[in-house]
């Protein structure tokens, strides 16, 4: 901005100068000493110009320079920005599979809650299904685990907490389903 300033005040005394040249009478020894010492101070200040405008050519070059490093900088923000984005929506996806997946899993032990003889005796099959639910959460508990270990290590703590809450949700489910099903066996 100084630098502008200056040029601007030294291409207006520049003109002023010119114009007063310009229009000066030239009919007597003394109008022709003015007019030469116009020139003088012309030339002067073409020179304090021409020094006015190299400091503006280089504040123009600095601000520029500044501008671009700025500009890379964002560049590099809006890639590190777009990565971490990608990141978070692939944890997210693996996340709603797996509450999808327990969500299912959740559908069929209720349907196998309802499924007993009709003297109230349980069947062998509700058993070995509470059995085969049971390895199914052991999956969802690995894949669980497994997203919780990602979202630590992308730095997603918010992720790896949901994941580590659905997890310790399986956990429990998978604790009381235990505990059906020695109680059936038991019977």
């Amino acid at each position: 901005m100084a630098a502008a300033a200056t040029f601007d005040a030294q291409l207006a005394r520049f003109a002023d100068l010119a114009e007063t040249a310009r229009q000066g009478p030239l009919n007597s020894q003394k109008n022709l000493q003015r007019a030469a010492r116009a020139f003088q101070e012309i030339g002067e200040a073409e020179k304090r110009l021409g020094v006015a405008a190299q400091d503006l050519v280089g504040a123009l070059t600095s601000a520029r320079r500044t501008q671009e490093t700025q500009a890379q900088a964002i560049q590099e923000r809006a890639q590190e920005i777009a990565r971490r984005t990608a990141v978070a929506a692939d944890l997210l996806k693996r996340y709603g599979a797996i509450g999808e997946k327990a969500a299912e899993l959740n559908a069929l032990v209720l349907d196998l809650a309802g499924k007993r003889s009709g003297d109230g005796a349980v069947s062998g099959e509700v058993l070995t299904l509470l059995g085969q639910v049971r390895a199914r959460l052991a999956e969802v508990l690995e894949r669980a685990h497994n997203l919780v270990a990602a979202a630590r290590e992308a730095d997603f703590e918010d992720i790896a907490g949901e994941a580590q809450s659905l997890r310790e949700q399986v956990t429990a489910a998978d604790g009381k389903i235990a505990s059906i099903e020695r109680s059936l066996a038991a019977r």
